[in-house]
């Protein structure tokens, strides 16, 4: 969690995360103050750059990275719980659902899951969970919340409401197991104007189960069910792969995220000798068949590059649509731009030029089909160290590319996490 809420991924909703806006609003602020001059010889010369760089192996057209759905039978999305997020519109950044009793059912359930993460993290950095602080803060909850299931919790011994508790969450996890039987995963979503501007609700609801099938398999083990406790691993199995399969880059952020609590939650019952022989090989299969990541991180690359450019692309053909965008996103991200708004538009077009290139060497860098393994550490580092622009009118072009190192380095702990993981 901590390492989460480092990235300003942490309780993700329905609203561009702190990242993707303060990128987009640096843009469009940048965009919107320039001189309207040159716009056709502009033009022409990103054509002229597209052309040649489309010779040389590089792709502009979003629609590639777009995928299309299964059958709906066939999709973890369209069944519940994570089908209570599908939405049938969006206005600003605010979703309006599909089918929202069954969101607001799943809400419920990670509402009450939090009282678990919440008892764990009251134990400090060791983060293991104190049982009977957990019977506390059940009793505590139940009092202040009006909810005629949990409030049976509060009866009994503290192993009795334990028991109940988690209980309480019987129908959510075998909803969840039906959706995870399923063989694809498409969450289709809704383009705002530009692809910056997409919403994304259902990444922070994963995360928070991810979370919570942590504490029910911990519950589960403490009762000496090895069985039910693997279920509860293989969940979260499950949903990191499909975290996986998403295309965007706040996406994989929170891919890694699901990891780390995968590899603490091993961590910690593998210390303790709890898993048979048998459950250990499925944590090692685990572990073997997902340490690297960087082919999915590397297409999020591809579509973060392509998602900038389209705003580079908008301000070149001299849209409104910046006026509209800027007014919605309203005035935050705007303070400290304002030296730019003298910036020229062939300046500009340096810009996107720049970093369009400088993507490509990123991308190119870390694309699984250079290298064997991981990246190699010194040309990443020699990357950010000395081929980003530093002050100067190339500065922004390498403002964008540098928020990615965060991304290759969770990336790198994580895939090292795993392979610790399997060989122990």
């Amino acid at each position: 969690d901590a390492f989460l809420q480092k990235q300003s991924v942490g309780r993700m909703k329905p609203r561009l995360t702190s990242l993707m806006k303060s990128v987009l609003l640096f843009l469009l602020s940048m965009i919107f103050l320039l001189p309207g001059c040159g716009k056709e010889e502009a033009l022409a010369k990103w054509v002229k750059h597209k052309a040649s760089r489309t010779q040389e192996g590089w792709n502009y057209d979003m629609s590639i990275y777009r995928g299309s759905p299964p059958p709906e039978e066939d999709n973890f999305y369209m069944a519940e719980p994570f089908k209570g997020y599908l939405m049938s519109s969006s206005k600003g950044m605010e979703a309006n659902y599909q089918h929202p009793l069954i969101r607001e059912k799943t809400e419920t359930f990670l509402e009450r899951a939090h009282i678990a993460a919440k008892t764990r993290r009251q134990s400090g950095e060791a983060k293991i969970m104190d049982w009977r602080q957990l019977a506390r803060n059940i009793r505590d909850t139940s009092t202040s919340i009006n909810d005629s299931e949990l409030n049976k919790a509060i009866k009994g011994n503290d192993e009795e409401v334990i028991d109940h508790y988690f209980s309480y969450f019987n129908d959510f996890l075998m909803n969840l197991h039906k959706a995870t039987d399923r063989p694809r995963s498409y969450f289709p979503t809704i383009k705002k104007d530009v692809h910056l501007r997409t919403v994304l609700p259902h990444l922070g609801p994963m995360k928070k189960t991810v979370n919570f099938l942590r504490d029910a398999s911990a519950f589960k083990l403490r009762k000496g069910d090895r069985q039910g406790a693997m279920k509860d691993i293989q969940l979260m199995f499950a949903l990191y792969r499909i975290c996986k399969e998403d295309t965007w880059l706040i996406s994989q952020l929170v891919r890694v995220a699901m990891g780390i609590t995968i590899v603490d939650t091993y961590e910690e019952t593998h210390a303790k000798g709890l898993w048979s022989t048998e459950e250990l090989n499925q944590w090692k299969a685990f572990f073997k068949n997902q340490r690297n990541g960087y082919g999915e991180l590397t297409r999020a690359l591809r579509v973060e590059r392509l998602s900038t450019l389209e705003v580079f692309e908008l301000f070149l053909a001299d849209k409104p649509l910046f006026d509209r965008i800027a007014t919605e996103e309203g005035s935050e991200g705007f303070a400290g731009i304002l030296k730019f708004k003298d910036m020229a538009r062939d300046t500009v077009l340096e810009q996107m030029i720049a970093y369009d290139r400088l993507m490509q060497e990123l991308i190119t860098m870390v694309d699984p089909e250079n290298h064997q393994g991981h990246p190699n550490q010194t040309t990443v580092d020699f990357y950010f160290e000395n081929q980003i622009p530093g002050p100067g009118k190339l500065s922004i072009a390498g403002t964008f590319i540098a928020t990615h190192k965060t991304a290759l380095n969770a990336e790198k702990k994580l895939m090292e996490q795993f392979d610790s993981a399997y060989r122990k």
